[in-house]
């Protein structure tokens, strides 16, 4: 099995060592083995650390990941409290991305007003009126 120490794995990430490090603190990262004072990582915990960059990456705090790890390794009776976790998880980031998509679409509209009066400065037209923007559609 591939191994890493934890410079490879912090560059491999794209994070600090010192994140590595606390994320083993607070019981994200386990099982972490040490030889001669150094720590050998290995595909579970680059599988982890996938995990925990997806759950973060959309919101998910880290008390609620050790929450997931700690119900996810523990007898299958925490069945129920892993899937109203993710179902919490998955409502929360779905209300963040209909905002975001909002979001966007409206500075989508704000962009192609101004792209809009560029083009009428550079052929000397009048230039659009904000108001005719504000029913069209920018998906």
């Amino acid at each position: 099995m591939k191994t890493y120490t934890i410079r490879e794995l912090a560059d491999r990430f794209n994070l600090n060592i010192s994140t590595l490090r606390y994320y083993e603190e607070i019981g994200l990262l386990t099982e972490v083995e040490h030889q001669a004072d150094r720590r050998i990582y290995n595909e579970y915990h680059c599988d982890r650390l996938r995990a925990i960059e997806c759950f973060k990456a959309t919101g998910m705090t880290n008390k609620e990941i050790q929450s997931f790890f700690k119900y996810e390794t523990a007898d299958p009776q925490n069945l129920v409290q892993i899937i109203e976790l993710l179902t919490n998880h998955v409502d929360e980031t779905e209300r963040a991305l209909q905002k975001l998509t909002a979001n966007l679409a409206n500075i989508k509209r704000k962009l192609a007003y101004y792209q809009d009066i560029e083009t009428c400065q550079v052929k000397n037209l009048p230039s659009p009126d904000w108001c005719d923007y504000l029913q069209r559609q920018f998906d």
